[in-house]
């Protein structure tokens, strides 16, 4: 096989990690053209891959394509002194949409030295736009040490082509973990862990711009940790640049990236422990309420009846935040609901509650009895010339009185409630006054000594009667 050198016959020294990958057509340089029955569409690619970084050389004849790179770097003795430990060295070609055209992984058993060749064949398709990519992975971290991609070249049997690689440089620092970050809430204590790997721990961190007020970021070598507690007028979302710093002498090393924080207010949830009771026929008004998320809210009743029982509606204040359970209930019982809120957001919140029905109880008895009004308290006058003379033995005071209709005063009664009379035991036909709380039979009382009590009815029912009053009625005017 005859000996060749690298387009500019000599071997090139360079700082930076980049690689030149030169094919070109040789007259008389690489291997003896074979016949390999591959078809006329692809050409077969022998790659002979150094460890880098920075000269290269190829050969074509006929159909078939010979490659080798070859690198080395600039150590302090300059010597050639550096090792890859590899596991495995992958090269593939794809065109410019990315499609992948060919591709082959040698595995590597032994580490290879600066200068060190790895051969890898493999068939490309001929055609206009070929990216040729090279990746090679360490064997202890499992992370790419040895990486380079090529512009779009031609690759045309027979006919010489350049290719240029620039190699990464694989051993800066990077923020490895996470993907993204957590969502912090108001009030709520937040943590966050971010990893570095590559360049030379230990490892310096920074974040521009300052993070959410309650945030600090602590790095305490190969991790940071974000904590705290966000405060209040921190919701939203922020773009912060967080940079890794590594030990590298003299000149350390960087890496960055970008995470968005984002701060959340305090969670939604229904606050209202629980609903007053209910009393059937009896107007009923109450309200549920939520704290947290961001207003305004709505709210509903999840399930197939949408009212938190019958007679009764839900619906959202004016306000937008509070819910409102109005109607008059028609049944007694429990009932129960899960409520739902929803804020701006899409946030929601559920509660089971529960409303209690009962039929209104009947009232307790009046306190006190039926009072005979002054001006019914009359008695047998002396004289028809002395209006004011009472026959002896009476007054205006003593219930006695020849009103045979008397009016009687009684406790003042509660909204829906009606009064009841009763006479020796028994209920009489009766006007009320509601203004002066009167009340009054539409029948004569008979003359001689009565009985009378009041009782209270509601829907609930009627009261035990009050304590008693007597009164006598004497119509008869007195013997002159």
């Amino acid at each position: 096989m005859k000996s060749c050198q690298t387009a500019d016959g000599q071997r090139r020294l360079a700082c930076s990690l980049a690689a030149l990958l030169l094919l070109t057509a040789l007259t008389g340089c690489g291997p003896e053209p074979q016949s390999n029955g591959v078809s006329t569409g692809s050409v077969p690619v022998s790659l002979s891959i150094s460890m880098p970084h920075e000269s290269a050389a190829a050969s074509t004849s006929g159909n078939r394509f010979w490659t080798w790179v070859q690198s080395w770097l600039l150590a302090p003795t300059n010597a050639w002194a550096v090792t890859y430990d590899l596991s495995d060295l992958t090269v593939t070609v794809t065109d410019s949409a990315q499609q992948l055209l060919s591709t082959k992984t040698e595995n590597i058993s032994s580490s290879h030295n600066s200068g060190d060749s790895i051969s890898i064949d493999l068939d490309v398709p001929v055609g206009p736009d070929r990216i040729f990519a090279v990746i090679g992975i360490d064997r202890i971290s499992r992370r790419p040490i040895l990486q380079g991609k090529s512009r779009p070249v031609a690759l045309i049997a027979g006919q010489a082509a350049t290719v240029d690689i620039t190699l990464a440089d694989l051993n800066q620092p990077t923020i490895s973990d996470p993907a993204s970050l957590p969502v912090g809430v108001i009030g709520t204590p937040y943590a966050a862990q971010l990893t570095a790997t590559g360049g030379t721990p230990p490892y310096g961190w920074t974040v521009t711009p300052p993070l959410p007020t309650g945030l600090i970021l602590a790095s305490p070598g190969t991790t940071a940790t974000i904590s705290g507690t966000p405060q209040l007028g921190t919701t939203g979302s922020t773009t912060h640049i967080f940079t890794v710093t590594d030990s590298t002498s003299p000149t350390p090393r960087t890496g960055t990236r970008d995470y968005a924080v984002t701060i959340a207010p305090p969670g939604l949830t229904i606050t209202t422990p629980s609903l007053p009771n209910g009393t059937v026929t009896q107007g009923y008004s109450a309200t549920v309420t939520a704290s947290g998320g961001i207003p305004p809210y709505t709210w509903s009743i999840i399930g197939n009846d949408p009212n938190p029982g019958p007679g009764l509606s839900l619906s959202t204040d004016d306000d937008a935040t509070t819910g409102i359970i109005t109607g008059t209930p028609t049944n007694a019982g429990s009932f129960t609901s899960t409520y739902r809120v929803q804020d701006s957001r899409g946030e929601v919140a559920t509660k089971s509650l529960t409303l209690i029905v009962s039929t209104l109880a009947p009232p307790v008895a009046p306190a006190i009895a039926p009072d005979l009004i002054a001006a019914d308290d009359s008695c047998p006058l002396v004289g028809p010339l002395d209006p004011n003379s009472c026959v002896p033995g009476t007054s205006r005071e003593d219930n006695i009185t020849n009103v045979n209709r008397p009016r009687f005063r009684i406790p003042q009664l509660a909204a829906g409630e009606t009064p009841s009379l009763y006479v020796d035991g028994t209920k009489v036909l009766v006007s009320f006054d509601r203004v002066t709380n009167t009340i009054r039979p539409t029948t004569l009382l008979g003359d001689g000594l009565h009985v009378i009590t009041s009782t209270v009815s509601n829907v609930g029912g009627e009261s035990p009667q009050s304590p008693s009053l007597l009164v006598t009625i004497d119509t008869v005017p007195p013997i002159s």
